[in-house]
C-alpha cells in the first residue's frame, strides 16, 4: 500500500486518491463554486434576455434548422472561405436588415462558415 498526503489538509491518504475522506467534500464545493462564478463571467455578454426574440425564434424554428443542415449537406461540411470543416450557416445578407430578414430563408443568401470565418465575418474577438 502506498501512502501520500492529502493535498489540502496534509493527512495521509492511500494512493490513488487525492483528498481525505473529511477534504472531499469541501475541495467539491470549493470546485462549484467556482464553476459558477467562471459562468457567470463567461455568461455576462451572452445575456438571452437581452436577445430580440425575433431571431431567437427564427433561429430556433424547424424550418431554419431543416434549410441550414440541408445546406451544410449539400456543400459538404466545408467551409467556403478557408476549406475548413464548417460548423455554422452565415448569412450572407444579415437578417437584422430589412432585406435580409425576406431572404431569411433563401437559399442563395447563405455560406458555410467555420467558426473563426464567421467571427471574422462578424468583426467578433478583434479577428
Amino acid at each position: 500500500m502506498i501512502l501520500k498526503m492529502c493535498r489540502r489538509c496534509r493527512g495521509v491518504v492511500v494512493y490513488p486518491a487525492t483528498y481525505c475522506d473529511a477534504c472531499v467534500e469541501v475541495v467539491t464545493q470549493e470546485k462549484e463554486a467556482r464553476a459558477v462564478i467562471v459562468n457567470r463571467r463567461a455568461n455576462k455578454k451572452y445575456d438571452a434576455t437581452k436577445r430580440d426574440k425575433k431571431y431567437v425564434r427564427f433561429y430556433n424554428s424547424p424550418e431554419w434548422r431543416m434549410l441550414s443542415s440541408k445546406y451544410m449537406a449539400d456543400h459538404g461540411y466545408k467551409c467556403e472561405r478557408c476549406k475548413a470543416i464548417a460548423t455554422e450557416v452565415h448569412h450572407v445578407d444579415p437578417i437584422q436588415t430589412p432585406t435580409g430578414w425576406e431572404r431569411r430563408l433563401d437559399y442563395t443568401n447563405l455560406l458555410n462558415v467555420c467558426a473563426r470565418c464567421h467571427n471574422k465575418e462578424h468583426g467578433r474577438f478583434g479577428m
